[in-house]
């Protein structure tokens, strides 16, 4: 939306961005099986939001952040309240796990309850299940650019409203393997990147988008 325009995006090791997004994509999945009795086939790495030379014209426009970090952040800093997608019946993390899995299985006249599902997990190229009852905590939702990093880049000037909506967005939801957040933590791609090569084109492009 355009209100994204307001975002500004630092990183430290530019060239380090520029590479991965230069060099391309090439899958190694490893497929493990999940509790369930299909056949799983890791699917082609997905396309970068944009053109390889879009991205690296759109890396010379941002500005760097040489300073400390915008003061203020807290957890409560983005209001969290869930809003229903545009075009869809669901709010934002449904949404995204009836997207980013498959093999789903949906509650009974409830589209938007998500009980079971596999996913693959862009981040190391693997199969994770997903299971909402009881709640086996393998599949979490990562904002592609951190809260943290987001507010130091710019929301903090940003209203309340706005910052809801970013919060709830599904092009900066991704459903993950929990145990990638753990190291990702708030960091921006001059930090963290995703372990799996083939992943880290597409995670480059959209926090430069």
């Amino acid at each position: 939306t355009h209100w994204f325009a307001a975002r500004r995006l630092a990183f430290v090791a530019g060239a380090l961005v520029a590479s991965v997004v230069v060099a391309g994509c090439t899958s190694s999945a490893k497929v493990y099986t999940p509790q369930a009795n299909f056949e799983l086939v890791a699917p082609a790495p997905p396309e970068p939001p944009t053109t390889k030379a879009t991205i690296l014209d759109l890396l010379t426009t941002l500005q760097i952040r040489t300073g400390p970090t915008e003061p203020g952040f807290a957890s409560d800093s983005f209001d969290t309240t869930p809003l229903p997608v545009t075009g869809s019946k669901c709010t934002a993390k449904p949404f995204v796990l009836e997207r980013d899995l498959t093999n789903v299985l949906v509650k009974a006249k409830k589209a938007c309850e998500v009980v079971s599902g596999s996913l693959f997990d862009p981040y190391t190229a693997t199969w994770v299940w997903y299971e909402s009852q009881p709640p086996n905590n393998l599949v979490s939702f990562d904002y592609v650019v951190a809260l943290a990093d987001a507010w130091a880049s710019g929301a903090s000037a940003w209203s309340a409203v706005q910052r809801n909506k970013f919060a709830n967005d599904p092009e900066e939801l991704l459903a993950v393997a929990t145990a990638d957040l753990a190291l990702k933590g708030q960091s921006d791609a001059s930090s963290w990147l995703p372990p799996e090569p083939s992943g880290r084109c597409s995670y480059v492009a959209q926090q430069v988008k």
